[in-house]
């Protein structure tokens, strides 16, 4: 998983948080709550890895030209 990958699921699984967090508070279902408690931990880890991973740069390498 690359760094572009892990950063765009992580932004997914905060807006499927925010919406468990607020069909939970506005229901009281425990099925909202356990989504909830899911969906951000799962966040949490993406998030860690996309912070985490090292950034696509290219590599240098060193060409010499005959002559």
């Amino acid at each position: 998983m690359d760094r572009s990958v892990a950063l765009r699921a992580g932004v997914l699984f905060i807006i499927v948080a925010a919406l468990a967090a607020t069909t939970g508070l506005a229901s009281g279902a425990d099925a909202a709550e356990a989504l909830f408690m899911i969906s951000a931990s799962l966040c949490a880890v993406l998030l860690f890895f996309g912070f985490t991973a090292p950034s696509e740069e290219p590599a240098r390498a060193v060409v010499r030209r005959r002559r």
